[in-house]
């Protein structure tokens, strides 16, 4: 499950709160105020989204057997 904080508590406790992303491999949604949100991943769950995506992407882009 994501966790959601508004961007002024995640500025206070920066160190904590990516660490808590990193080592439980949860997301993180930052809500900015009048403007647009963003996510906080870890490097892992990037690198399998990336994979996941080039995965989809090759089955797209394969002919299925006739």
């Amino acid at each position: 499950m994501n966790k959601v904080l508004s961007l002024s508590k995640f500025q206070s406790n920066l160190d904590a709160e990516l660490d808590y992303v990193c080592s439980n491999a949860k997301n993180k949604i930052i809500i900015k105020r009048r403007k647009r949100n963003f996510i906080i991943v870890s490097e892992e769950s990037y690198n399998l989204l990336l994979n996941n995506l080039r995965l989809v992407s090759e089955e797209a882009n394969t002919p299925s057997p006739k």
